[in-house]
């Protein structure tokens, strides 16, 4: 299979069972009637990024679904957040990254921009994308990104949950679907 089409999706639930609110975040991310299988990070050429409620009407329930999973648990009270975030070259014919980054104690924007760092890290070094500035060959991370960001599309996507019942389960996922 290789997908032509790719959204992003978002969601959280909390329940007294870990399983169960892994389940909620899935139905609120529009998900939960598929069969996630969770796949690493390339994009394919060719694949294009459609809007979140196109993508849910083109899935099919039991479907066997394609995905990179960002998804993270706590019981403990605090912030947790979940994001997912592609780079795509501006050339179709190339394939592009997706990066999933959850960390505790950030801000949507923080997750957001963050994970979209990544996935444009991830695609200019392996594409190559180096250059020499001042006679140093090798760039800081942030010269890759300001140097080569305006070359991709960056899209991603983030959810939070501030957890404060020590008794129940919160979750949070942040997913990049595939559609053949």
């Amino acid at each position: 299979m290789i997908p032509k089409k790719v959204f992003l999706t978002k969601g959280h639930g909390t329940h007294r069972h870990r399983l169960q609110s892994f389940e909620l975040a899935l139905r609120d991310a529009g998900i939960a009637a598929c069969n996630i299988v969770n796949v690493s990070s390339i994009v394919p050429p060719h694949c294009s990024l459609i809007p979140k409620k196109e993508g849910v009407f083109l899935l099919h329930p039991g479907e066997i679904t394609y995905c990179v999973l960002s998804e993270v648990h706590t019981k403990e009270p605090k912030t947790i957040g979940a994001s997912v975030g592609l780079a795509i070259p501006d050339s179709t014919d190339e394939y592009g990254y997706i990066a999933e980054y959850h960390e505790p104690e950030k801000s949507k924007l923080e997750l957001k921009n963050t994970v979209e760092e990544l996935a444009i890290l991830m695609l200019a070094t392996t594409k190559g994308l180096t250059v020499k500035k001042e006679g140093k060959t090798n760039l800081s991370d942030e010269e890759i990104v300001t140097q080569f960001k305006d070359q991709m599309k960056t899209e991603s996507v983030a959810d939070i949950v501030k957890h404060t019942d020590s008794n129940l389960w919160s979750t949070v996922v942040a997913v990049a679907v595939f559609i053949e």
